[in-house]
């Protein structure tokens, strides 16, 4: 029989049936001693995500899923930690894998700490991405160079974050009238968790150690200055900001983007240097 799982790996996904077979091969790389288990959230599918799942069970017995029918990542992640087996869930993206000593670093921290909440590390994993895109549009950045508190001006890595379950009951889980919805960009999901995890008086911490490899969710330019755009809208509801202010700085950084657009198209193309000039400036122009 099966030991109790210490650790639940929680993949979300909607629709997206050939990049979760591809990341799902990954997975039998893992290698520790503790007990775990892979949990995934079918949230609203209508593609052949079912049939990847079963094919990848059949290869990996560790592996079980859940169905939420609510479309929503918000609504996934909490049917997620409330379906896991484990008292701590890692949360990783459907088009990520984790690097094989993902849960030998999450064990060793669990082991030594109390642990309610941390962020790990996301790397730029270019499967099926276009060349012009550079990892540092993609790569959140390191907090820290080693375990410990998160810095004030640290953030959740959605693609790569951890908490116990006791902690995302006690603040009520994701907020889901936040987060990506389908084809719908949405942002400050974690932001909001991060604010609930703190204000409960709990800890973030942040590790390094703890890698995964990440696809670019965009492929294309449009895809990321409307990323920034989205980033801007969501800002506006979660922080009160000025109209007018965010306008003059929309205006004053696409100028200045003009001006470095020529040096980053000889540097890095036409399409890098679209990304480069102006994410800026309509991540502004979204809190107008």
């Amino acid at each position: 029989m099966q030991e109790k799982p210490e650790i639940t790996l929680l993949i979300c996904s909607h629709n997206r049936a050939n990049t979760l077979k591809k990341s799902l091969d990954y997975y039998a790389d893992l290698k520790t001693s503790v007990p775990y288990e892979i949990l995934i959230v079918i949230n609203s599918c209508t593609d052949q995500t079912l049939d990847i799942i079963h094919e990848a069970m059949n290869k990996n017995k560790l592996i079980r899923y859940v169905t939420e029918d609510k479309i929503g990542l918000s609504n996934a992640r909490n049917t997620g930690y409330k379906n896991a087996l484990a008292p701590f869930v890692f949360y990783i993206d459907d088009d990520a894998k984790p690097h094989a000593d993902l849960l030998h670093q999450i064990n060793l921290i669990l082991s030594n700490n109390e642990i309610d909440c941390i962020s790990g590390r996301t790397l730029y994993w270019n499967h099926n991405s276009p060349s012009w895109i550079k990892a540092k549009y993609v790569v959140p950045p390191i907090f820290r160079a080693d375990f410990g508190r998160m810095p004030a001006s640290g953030y959740i890595n959605g693609c790569a974050c951890g908490f116990s379950v006791k902690a995302l009951e006690a603040v009520g889980g994701f907020n889901t009238s936040l987060g990506m919805r389908a084809k719908k960009i949405g942002y400050y999901d974690e932001v909001d968790i991060q604010n609930k995890i703190k204000s409960a008086g709990y800890t973030i911490f942040y590790s390094p150690h703890l890698k995964v490899d990440h696809q670019s969710h965009y492929k294309r330019v449009h895809h990321f200055l409307n990323s920034a755009y989205q980033k801007g809208v969501y800002r506006k509801k979660a922080i009160k900001t000025s109209s007018v202010k965010s306008f003059i700085l929309a205006v004053l950084f696409f100028l200045k983007g003009l001006i470095l657009l020529p040096y980053f198209i000889t540097k890095n193309g036409l399409k890098s240097a679209l990304v480069e000039c102006f994410s800026i400036s309509f991540t502004y122009l979204g809190q107008v």
